[in-house]
C-alpha cells in the first residue's frame, strides 16, 4: 500500500508541471521510483477512478475537478491558520515580550520564518508598512517557493514594502532590478545601513512587531563567498546552493512585540522612502 501511494503521489507531482505522454509518464515514473510498469498502471487506475487524473488518448493530466478542489481545500487551511482565533503561541506575546527559535539550517529557518511572517501579516492592516533591512537579497534564487508565498501575500494585500540592503553584491543589485519591475509597492535601497548591522542579521518591522534573524557565521560565510562568486559565474542555484541551505549550525529568528521599538527602529529608516508610514 506505501508503495502504491508513493507511485501516486509521483505521478501528480510530476503532472503538476503539465500532461504528459503515457509512455514517457510511466518511464519516468518507473525511473524515479523503480516501479514497476504493473505498479504504475494500477496507480493510474486508482488515480482515474478517484478522479485525480483524466486520460485521452495516449496524454495524462491532472483533472480540474481536482486540481479545483485542492483549491478550495488549501484556501480553507490558510484561512484557519490566519483567522484570529487560531493565533499561534508567538501572536499571543504581549506589549515588551519577545520568544527567539533556534534553526538547524538556513533551510530550516527560511520555512520558518516566512511560515510565521505571513500568519502575522494577515493579522495586520494593509496600510500599515512592511519594513526589511538586510545585508543581501538571496531569498528569489535560494528559496523560491517560500520566497514566492512571501511576495505574492503582500502583493495581494498591496501593502507598501521598503527593503534596505546594507551590503549589496552585483547580485544583489540585479535582483533588485528584476524585484522592482514585477512590483508596484516596492521599494529598495542599496548601501545604507541605518542600524549598524553586520552581514549576519536580517530585521524585518511591520506594525509593532520586528523579527531579527541571526545566520550562523560559518554558514553565513560561505554564503556570501557564494553570492559574490556566483555573479561572476553566471550561475544562479544549483547543487552547490542547495548543500549550503542544509549545512549545520546555529541560526535564530527573535520575534520582538513592541510598538515603541518599532516606532524607533522605523524613524531610522522611513526617510530613505517615497511612501509614508
Amino acid at each position: 500500500m506505501r508503495e502504491v501511494k508513493n507511485i501516486e503521489n509521483t505521478i501528480i507531482e510530476t503532472l503538476e508541471s503539465g500532461p504528459a505522454g503515457k509512455a514517457d509518464l510511466i518511464k519516468g515514473i518507473g525511473h524515479k521510483t523503480g516501479a514497476t510498469a504493473q505498479g504504475i498502471y494500477k496507480a493510474l487506475r486508482k488515480l482515474k477512478k478517484e478522479e485525480v487524473v483524466t486520460i485521452h488518448d495516449k496524454t495524462i493530466s491532472l483533472s480540474f475537478i481536482w486540481i479545483d478542489g485542492q483549491i478550495s481545500k488549501y484556501s480553507k487551511i490558510a484561512q484557519t491558520y490566519q483567522t484570529p482565533r487560531r493565533e499561534n503561541y508567538f501572536l499571543q506575546l504581549k506589549s515588551g515580550e519577545h520568544i527567539t527559535f533556534k534553526f538547524r539550517t538556513l533551510r530550516e529557518l527560511d520555512l520558518f520564518w516566512v511560515h510565521a511572517f505571513v500568519l502575522l501579516e494577515a493579522q495586520i492592516s494593509k496600510e500599515i508598512p512592511m519594513y526589511a533591512v538586510v545585508p543581501h537579497d538571496w531569498f528569489s534564487y535560494a528559496r523560491p517557493s517560500s520566497d514566492k508565498v512571501w511576495t505574492e501575500k503582500l502583493e495581494e494585500s498591496a501593502r507598501p514594502q521598503g527593503v534596505v540592503i546594507t551590503h549589496p553584491a552585483p547580485l544583489d543589485k540585479k535582483v533588485v532590478i528584476e524585484r522592482e519591475s514585477k512590483s508596484n509597492f516596492l521599494e529598495f535601497v542599496c548601501g545604507e545601513n541605518p542600524f549598524k548591522q553586520d552581514e549576519r542579521k536580517y530585521v524585518n518591522i511591520i506594525g509593532q512587531w520586528v523579527f531579527e534573524a541571526r545566520l550562523d557565521n560559518a554558514i553565513n560565510l560561505k554564503l556570501v563567498e557564494y553570492i559574490n562568486k556566483d555573479f561572476r559565474d553566471g550561475v544562479i542555484g544549483g547543487e552547490i546552493l542547495e548543500k549550503l541551505l542544509d549545512l549545520p549550525g546555529t541560526n535564530t529568528l527573535k520575534i520582538s512585540r513592541s510598538l515603541q521599538r518599532a516606532e524607533l527602529l522605523i524613524r531610522k529608516i522611513k526617510k530613505y522612502f517615497t511612501f509614508k508610514a
